[in-house]
C-alpha cells in the first residue's frame, strides 16, 4: 500500500499516512478537516455550503460565486424573472443572497 510521508511524499514504506484505494479522493477543507472519499454533501458541508439553505425550495438558478461574472449572470437572470440562489462565502451576510426579480 502507498503511503503519504508528513512531507508529502508518496513511498512504499510504513511511514506516514496509509491511504488506501476505496479512500481516494481526499479533501482537505480550511486545513482542518480531512475528507476521505466524501459525498456530494460532505463536499458542501466540508465547504461551507450547506448553512442556512431552505432544501424544500426549488430554485431557478443557483449561482456559485460572487464576482463580476456571478453578479452579471444574477442580475440578468433576476431581470429575467428567475428565482436566483447566489452562493459566495467571503461575504459579510453569511453567504447566502436570495435574488428575486
Amino acid at each position: 500500500m502507498a503511503s503519504i510521508t508528513p512531507a508529502g511524499n508518496v513511498g512504499e514504506s510504513g511511514e506516514g499516512t496509509s491511504i488506501a484505494v476505496s479512500e481516494v479522493p481526499i479533501v482537505i477543507c480550511n486545513r482542518t478537516t480531512v475528507l476521505r472519499n466524501p459525498s456530494p454533501s460532505q463536499l458542501a458541508d466540508g465547504f461551507g455550503l450547506n448553512d442556512n439553505i431552505d432544501t424544500s425550495r426549488l430554485h431557478d438558478l443557483i449561482i456559485v460565486g460572487a464576482g463580476p461574472a456571478g453578479l452579471s449572470a444574477a442580475v440578468y437572470a433576476a431581470f429575467e424573472g428567475l428565482d436566483i440562489l447566489l452562493i459566495e462565502s467571503h461575504t459579510p451576510a453569511a453567504g447566502r443572497m436570495p435574488v428575486r426579480g
